[in-house]
């Protein structure tokens, strides 16, 4: 059933990208690899459904950086994670999650279109103290649930294509697998993520959507369907100056996170450095 929902969704979301198929921007994708330093801050409110009295500022936070090694086509790439829970009547608690480190290899990048590969590992740097929060920080960002799970590494890889006409708009897609490797006992779990984009610019403003997808390899489910999880974000964003702001709204597509959560508020911006 979720694999159908999914299928309908996927051939919508590909018609409006077959009529305007943006420029280099992203909200839950990976950051694209440019020959300049790039960073950015980017926070998720989840909303609840029903009353949960959450406070306004609990959700993920995520502070990354991602800047050309010398004259070579190579970037490094890092990523702190932040998840912070309060909710009136409970004890608040906040922690840091797991920290990204990793590269990307620029490939055949021109005008219209580049490829990037990507490699990097999330380090066990959550608490398992801070569960709370990470727990919600997992349900606020399941599509890359690898940043919020304690005693874990994850080893991360990733493919990126992005094709983009200026006065028309861009379509992208990504793809790779997450190892998932616990640091105290526990099986080794292999996950995958995937992801469609797609939007067109408007004057100096960027509207463009992602459809996002993350599905588990090494469990067993009598429907295959179960394997998958989906969510859709849609949103907008400055792209001409150095500092882009942005606003998006993300929708969890599966009953297993829409019973739970409504859908999820995302504010970021971006600093491209000369």
């Amino acid at each position: 059933m979720k694999f159908h929902r999914f299928a309908a969704t996927a051939t919508g979301f590909l018609i409006i990208l077959s009529v305007q198929a943006l420029v280099a921007q992203t909200f839950l994708f990976q950051s694209q690899a440019e020959n300049r330093t790039k960073v950015g801050l980017r926070f998720l409110r989840p909303n609840f459904a029903g009353d949960s009295k959450l406070s306004t500022f609990s959700g993920t936070y995520d502070l990354w950086l991602n800047a050309p090694v010398g004259g070579s086509r190579l970037n490094a790439v890092g990523a702190i994670p932040f998840n912070a829970f309060s909710a009136e009547g409970v004890d608040g608690e906040s922690g840091i999650g797991d920290i990204y480190l990793g590269a990307q290899a620029r490939l055949g990048n021109s005008a219209d279109n580049d490829m990037n590969i990507s490699l990097g590992v999330f380090l066990p740097t959550a608490s398992e103290k801070k569960d709370g929060a990470h727990f919600l920080g997992l349900l606020t960002n399941f599509h890359e649930l690898q940043r919020s799970l304690p005693d874990v590494l994850t080893i991360y890889g990733n493919f990126a294509y992005h094709y983009r006409q200026i006065n028309r708009g861009m379509f992208g897609f990504e793809i790779g697998p997450q190892l998932l490797v616990p640091t105290e006992g526990g099986d080794v779990e292999l996950f995958g993520h995937y992801g469609l984009a797609g939007g067109f610019p408007l004057a100096n403003v960027a509207f463009f959507a992602e459809l996002l997808g993350v599905f588990i390899v090494t469990e067993d489910f009598d429907d295959f369907g179960d394997r998958f999880t989906h969510s859709l974000a849609f949103g907008a964003q400055l792209t001409t100056s150095q500092v882009r702001p942005g606003l998006f709204y993300m929708l969890p597509l599966d009953d297993d996170l829409n019973n739970i959560i409504d859908g999820i508020l995302g504010l970021k911006v971006d600093f491209a450095l000369k």
